[in-house]
């Protein structure tokens, strides 16, 4: 009897152990790499090849088509109002800060090219404004009108002075007399204008006669003021009537 139970004991421990060995032969299944967080995403993220964007040059200023809108016969060629004597200054593309200008006058064309003076003889020719020596190099001016030219040989555009900027300074406020704020002027973009002096206010067209010189109507015919402007822009800072200084509202 006692025999009997050591053999069944020994039988049961050699089970327990070859069962124990077979748990220790097992591989594991898994890896170990962690699993991704909730919201996380194991794929590799797709790239796109993006076009190079090439941006389009900005617009130049649009400029109107040469034409012989006046006969340079009619022109008013005008003088600058600085005390030197010469006529307006025509410069290219209305660039007062030019070192290189133009001066029309009846039958002549003066180039100044910083300083250097050139004198050309000229003719008025269907509405054109060309050189009458052959010896001379060519010019064939239009007249757009009475601020604005152009060379058809040299294509380029001249500007005695910048018509929309020198409107609208003109046209900005009133111009008050400096002699007493009871005399004034005030000018309207639709070519009209309305003097005041002293409570009694005369009404009428005006224009530009040249870059210098503005024109109007008022009861007793044409009349005319002088334009003062900055040294470097066409901003306009004074009127002179009649000797009498107008200035625009501070």
């Amino acid at each position: 009897m006692k025999r009997t139970t050591i053999r069944a004991v020994s039988l049961l421990i050699a089970i327990c152990m070859t069962l124990a060995l077979a748990g220790c032969g097992k591989k594991k299944t898994g890896t170990d790499t962690p699993a991704p967080s909730e919201g996380s995403s194991t794929q590799t993220p797709s790239t796109t090849t993006q076009e190079p964007v090439v941006s389009e040059p900005a617009p130049g200023p649009v400029l109107p088509e040469p034409a012989a809108n006046v006969d340079p016969e009619d022109m008013k060629w005008g003088y600058e109002n600085d005390g030197s004597n010469d006529y307006v200054h025509w410069y290219p593309d209305g660039d007062k800060r030019s070192d290189y200008y133009l001066m029309f006058e009846d039958g002549y064309l003066t180039i100044d090219d910083g300083g250097e003076r050139t004198n050309m003889p000229m003719e008025s020719e269907n509405g054109h404004y060309v050189n009458s020596f052959e010896g001379d190099p060519a010019v064939d001016f239009v007249f757009l009108d009475n601020l604005t030219c152009y060379d058809l040989v040299g294509e380029q555009w001249y500007m005695s002075a910048i018509y929309e900027e020198a409107v609208a300074s003109l046209t900005a406020g009133t111009f008050y007399c400096e002699a007493g704020d009871q005399w004034s002027f005030t000018f309207y973009d639709d070519g009209t204008y309305s003097l005041d002096f002293d409570g009694e206010v005369t009404e009428g067209q005006w224009w530009f006669n040249d870059a210098c010189t503005i024109c109007f109507m008022d009861d007793y015919g044409e009349a005319w003021i002088e334009v003062y402007y900055d040294t470097s822009s066409w901003e306009i800072t004074g009127l002179e009537y009649v000797h009498e200084m107008y200035y625009p509202e501070a």
